[in-house]
């Protein structure tokens, strides 16, 4: 992997088992550093725990940077957003075009992801060896 080609994320190692470490992280959205977050109910902060694979051996407590390719940001958008979308939308103007009306050609089209969806899940063995994020240990500065 290209070092400028990285997602990184700093956390911590909550546990070590069966080969990956579970890390947790501190998710924090843009709003959650502005000065005005108190009055506004936009800022948004929360604990996520993300499984890796250790590029050395960790104990629990270390400090530790989370890394997964850029790229493959992309393709998890592709797969989670933009196919279900084009999905969804074929569909509907197929059924319309056709004569339908339009509350069935919604129903049907809403209906059109329940197969997408079932099949990501029977797959979701395959997107989990892929989509693997790695632990590295978070340089001394």
């Amino acid at each position: 992997m290209t070092r400028d080609r990285l997602i990184s994320h700093e956390g911590k190692v909550v546990s070590v088992e069966d080969g990956k470490v579970r890390v947790k992280i501190l998710s924090i959205s843009a709003c959650a550093s502005c000065h005005a977050k108190g009055s506004c109910s936009a800022a948004d902060m929360s604990e996520k725990y993300i499984d890796a694979l250790p590029e050395e051996k960790f104990e629990s407590g270390e400090n530790v940077n989370v890394i997964i390719e850029e790229k493959l940001g992309w393709v998890a958008l592709f797969y989670g957003i933009l196919l279900p979308f084009l999905i969804l939308v074929t569909t509907l103007f197929t059924l319309t075009a056709s004569g339908k009306s339009e509350p069935f050609s919604a129903l049907v089209s809403l209906a059109s992801l329940i197969p997408y969806y079932v099949l990501l899940y029977f797959l979701r063995g395959k997107f989990e060896k892929k989509f693997m994020f790695k632990a590295e240990r978070r340089p001394q500065t």
